[in-house]
C-alpha cells in the first residue's frame, strides 16, 4: 500500500509520511519492540498512535523551517491511477436507512460452494480469517 500512496503523492506533488519506513528501521535497530507500537501486527495501540502523531508533528515542524513555494499549484488533469472515481461522491450517513442491514437479516450467502445463512457464514468465516459481512 505504501507504494500506491507514494505514487499518488508524487503525482500530486504532496508529501507522504511513511510510518512503514520509520518503524522498520526502529524495529530492526532495536530502538523499538513491536509491542511498543502494535496491539497485533497491524493495529497501533495508544502509544502507537502517539508515535504516529509525533511523526506528523515532526513533519510539520520541518515544513515550517522551509520556504513556501512561490508558484501556483495546478491539480493534474489525470489521476495517478485513472479517472474511474473522478465523479464519485460521499453518501451522507443520514441518507442511508437500516433497510436490509437490520438484525433480522437472514440473507443466504455462498460460502465454499454451499448456501448458508449469514449467521452460519459469519461463524465459519471467523474461524478462517476471511472478511466478515457487516450487520
Amino acid at each position: 500500500m505504501q507504494e500506491q500512496m507514494a505514487r499518488v503523492g508524487k503525482h500530486y506533488d504532496i508529501p507522504v509520511i511513511s510510518m512503514d519506513n520509520a518503524l522498520t528501521k526502529a524495529f530492526d535497530s532495536g530502538l523499538l519492540k513491536k509491542e511498543d507500537y502494535y496491539t497485533d501486527e497491524y493495529h497501533p495501540h495508544a502509544d502507537g498512535f502517539k508515535l504516529i502523531s509525533d511523526s506528523i508533528a515532526y513533519f510539520y515542524r520541518q515544513g515550517l523551517k522551509t520556504e513556501n513555494q512561490t508558484g501556483a499549484y495546478t491539480v493534474p488533469a489525470n489521476g495517478a491511477y485513472g479517472t474511474e472515481y473522478a465523479a464519485a461522491t460521499v453518501v451522507p450517513l443520514s441518507a442511508l436507512n437500516k433497510g436490509s442491514w437490520g438484525d433480522t437479516m437472514r440473507q443466504t450467502v455462498q460460502l465454499n460452494g454451499s448456501a448458508q445463512t449469514e449467521s452460519d457464514a459469519k461463524r465459519a468465516m471467523t474461524s478462517r480469517n476471511d472478511i466478515i459481512p457487516l450487520e
